[in-house]
């Protein structure tokens, strides 16, 4: 989902689903019934009458998806696991749910401390952001689905920063996308003659999120950003803001 420009919350028990729903309105909604702490019934009467996404489009995911678990409750769909992820797309667009179509971010770093922060940074200024924990899938993500811009760390194991780059530059998708290192690391001078030819600019980490933001505007103008400048935008009765679509 986040590959195709979703902004997703993914949580892994009824109690954190439920908080969530407590708090943010979602466009949509994948539930499987098979859950730790409760059953998808009991959770489906909890968001539907807790009110904040009581008319949210639900899409039954499990390994047996017809239960029962929708009688009382409008679900949308039903889906089987394991789900073909076309049938699912299929699914939450004809329930009116669409992917943000603005360029989205991959963030490749272990830290997950500095995942969360570059994830909230950059969807708070518009962007649908993936986020990985290694660079052998960050490979795999980049070449799947090329993103707009990549936000790379240098340290990481097995395959660092400086390998990726070499081995994505080597690909067609990848030889001119923008990358951003950012990184805790002390880049020694042959290293960062060796980033002047494969990367857009290096960031340290220590120097804050917001040099990170202002190097990425460089090359990939902020969509909020964007949209706020547009004095059309508003005549013309458009939210000024867009957003991606947010599936729980």
């Amino acid at each position: 989902l986040s590959g195709v420009g979703y902004l997703v919350e993914a949580v892994e028990t009824g109690t954190e689903a439920l908080a969530r729903c407590r708090t943010s309105s979602y466009d949509a909604i994948t539930l499987d019934l098979l859950l730790p702490d409760t059953n998808g019934h009991d959770l489906l009467r909890a968001i539907r009458e807790d009110g904040t996404n009581a008319d949210t489009p639900v899409i039954i995911v499990s390994v047996a998806p017809n239960s029962g678990v929708g009688v009382g409750f409008h679900v949308h769909d039903m889906l089987c696991k394991p789900v073909v992820a076309e049938t699912l797309l299929a699914t939450l667009e004809h329930a009116g749910v669409s992917p943000n179509k603005s360029a989205h971010v991959l963030v490749v770093d272990d830290d997950p401390r500095a995942r969360k922060l570059a994830e909230q940074a950059l969807v708070g200024a518009g962007f649908s952001v993936v986020c990985v924990a290694n660079a052998e899938d960050g490979l795999t993500v980049a070449l799947d689905v090329p993103p707009a811009a990549i936000v790379l760390d240098l340290l990481m194991p097995e395959m660092n920063g400086l390998e990726f780059l070499q081995r994505l530059r080597q690909t067609t998708p990848g030889h001119r996308t923008p990358v951003i290192v950012w990184t805790a690391k002390d880049v020694s001078p042959e290293e960062r003659d060796k980033l002047r030819v494969t990367a857009q600019a290096v960031v340290l980490k220590s120097e804050g999120i917001a040099t990170l933001l202002a190097e990425l505007d460089a090359f990939l103008p902020s969509p909020i950003a964007s949209m706020s400048s547009s004095e059309g935008s508003m005549a013309r009765g458009l939210d000024p803001v867009s957003r991606g679509q947010r599936v729980g």
